[in-house]
Order: structure tokens, then sequence, then C-alpha cells
């Protein structure tokens, strides 16, 4: 399967969740689901554009937090994605402050 049509599938998959968002006992399930399929498209874009980031400790030592977007990863555990600009990350890096 090539990128393109991943992200195909994952689109028809995305607007098959919206023709069941009928259902309200389940609509906040199907949200989330659409959530994580456009994250997962969003992820193949950035990757194609060959984009990349760093996951920047904070002075503490501690915090880690995206060179791009500024967003800590969930549970502070540093991914080779950006959860949320969905930028491949390369060496984390120490921040300067």
């Amino acid at each position: 399967m090539t990128n393109k049509e991943a992200v195909e599938q994952l689109q028809d998959l995305i607007h098959d969740r919206r023709s069941l968002m009928t259902d309200v006992e389940y609509s906040d399930i199907y949200k989330q689901d659409i959530e994580a399929l456009q994250f997962g498209i969003n992820a193949i874009e950035q990757m194609e554009k060959g984009e990349t980031a760093n996951w920047i400790i904070c002075c503490d030592g501690y915090y880690p937090f995206c060179s791009v977007c500024g967003e800590e990863p969930p549970g502070r555990e540093m991914s080779m994605y950006c959860p949320n600009c969905g930028r491949r990350m390369v060496t984390p890096e120490r921040s300067k402050a």
C-alpha cells in the first residue's frame, strides 16, 4: 500500500464514521475515531514532506516539548512523531533557558 492509498483509505474511514454519528449514544466514540484517523493522515502528509522537528528538553531536564508546535507529548513520553503536528522527531535538544 502506498502513502496515497493509505490516506485515501483513512479518509474513507472518516466518511464512514461520520455516517454513523447519527447514533447519539456512540457519537463521542466516533468523534475520537475521526480525530485518530485525521491524526494518521496528518502524520503521513508530514512524513511525505520530510519535515522534522526535535523534542526539546526543558531547562529543568524533564519536560519535553516539540520544537515546531511547542506541544508536550502525552505522558511526557518522547515518540518518533509529534502527536500534535505530526513531524518526525530527530535528536532531542536541551533548552537554553
